[in-house]
């Protein structure tokens, strides 16, 4: 009896370790790390930041491609890109807050200051732009983004209880979400306080403004060229 009550006890563990292994690996798809150790330890989770930059990225065509693929044949496409930009992303410090149905939702300077965080989602909403054309080429279809950024400060945190969501608000996150929906397709606005702080290191000319609560922000547009970047310009040569 005491073997069995034994066994059973060590069953019940490793079927909580499981668990609790499974629990930290969700948390982990939905929360950025060091903000879902913090909701771990039993810590409320709401932040002032002050250097922030926001990007909004809608992901044109999926509607169309509705109409003539399959559901699933739809949302593998779209999970395709989703993981091609995830890794993108990591790759330049930018970290997904979420996605709402064909728009994703990123953000550099969340759970880690970074001085550069502006040029750092640039460079990373550069990389989108490319990704878009490959996979429009690999798949035939008219898919294309359109990429909003601007930087300043937001509030972070976690809301909801049973069924969380890690969400950013302020005046940076409606700027930058009215922003991407004046881009056009393949297009990649930033707002003047982006511009400033990535000092020519991207060609972009000056388009038009976006309203804030107070008043009109200058707006730019990337025009196509990185001056750290020649590979496109190489691949159209090549192809030519």
């Amino acid at each position: 009896n005491f073997n069995s009550m034994a066994d059973s006890i060590h069953d019940q563990k490793m079927a909580l370790a499981e668990k609790s292994a499974e629990n930290e690996r969700l948390l982990l798809n939905i929360l950025p790390a060091s903000v879902a150790e913090r909701l771990q330890a039993g810590e409320r989770v709401a932040d002032d930041l002050q250097q922030v930059s926001v990007v909004f990225i809608h992901m044109l065509g999926f509607t169309e491609l509705s109409g003539h693929w399959t559901a699933a044949e739809s949302a593998a496409v779209l999970e395709q890109l989703i993981d091609m930009l995830d890794e993108a992303a990591e790759r330049y410090a930018v970290e997904r807050v979420k996605t709402v149905g064909e728009t994703y939702i990123a953000a550099c300077g969340l759970t880690t200051a970074r001085l550069d965080h502006a040029s750092q989602t640039v460079d990373f909403a550069i990389d989108a732009l490319g990704i878009s054309r490959r996979l429009d080429q690999e798949h035939a279809q008219q898919l294309a983004l359109q990429i909003g950024i601007h930087s300043g400060p937001v509030v972070s945190g976690v809301v909801g209880t049973t069924r969380f969501n890690y969400e950013l608000w302020g005046e940076t996150v409606e700027i930058a979400k009215r922003l991407h929906t004046q881009a056009k397709p393949n297009g990649l606005l930033v707002t003047e306080t982006v511009y400033q702080r990535i000092d020519g290191q991207v060609d972009f000319s000056r388009e038009q403004s976006v309203t804030s609560f107070t008043s009109e922000i200058p707006v730019y547009e990337y025009t196509g060229f990185h001056a750290d970047d020649t590979s496109d310009a190489d691949d159209e040569g090549a192809e030519a």
